[in-house]
């Protein structure tokens, strides 16, 4: 696509969590299911003469995925950046779980010269972490 975005670059939601499978209970040891990472409830926002999205509600949970698709300038970053808390949305609520985080990356982002692993390090918060990420991708050497 040579055309640029009007409302950004698009972008991939990452939504991490400290167990992407399900909670544990502790004291029982049963597993008790999704965990809620995001909540959007009657979401809104608009542009100068024109709405972007309306009353959107979603909620996305552990092993969710998420796909957004639209013609360049219809909210998708927008939707993105209410996501991650970036931005409020005009109307509505976004309620996000404890300990989760969520981060977006660039379609096209810049990256330092280098390994892919050292890429991921420099932003990583412990380096197994990055080994981690870099593994599950299938990219360790």
């Amino acid at each position: 696509m040579s055309d640029p975005s009007p409302d950004g670059p698009e972008e991939t939601v990452v939504l991490n969590t400290p167990t992407s499978q399900g909670i544990s209970g502790s004291l029982t040891g049963r597993n008790l299911g999704p965990m809620i990472c995001v909540d959007v409830d009657r979401a809104t926002m608009t542009r100068p003469g024109r709405p972007l999205f309306t009353d959107v509600s979603l909620t996305l949970s552990t092993g969710d995925r998420l796909g957004i698709v639209g013609l360049n300038g219809t909210g998708k970053s927008t939707l993105l950046s209410v996501l991650t808390g970036e931005v409020e949305p005009e109307s509505g609520a976004v309620r996000r779980g404890r300990d989760v985080r969520i981060a977006t990356l660039p379609q096209r982002p810049v990256l330092p010269a280098g390994s892919v692993l050292s890429a991921v390090e420099a932003v990583a918060e412990r380096d197994w972490e990055a080994a981690a990420v870099v593994d599950h991708l299938g990219m360790a050497s």
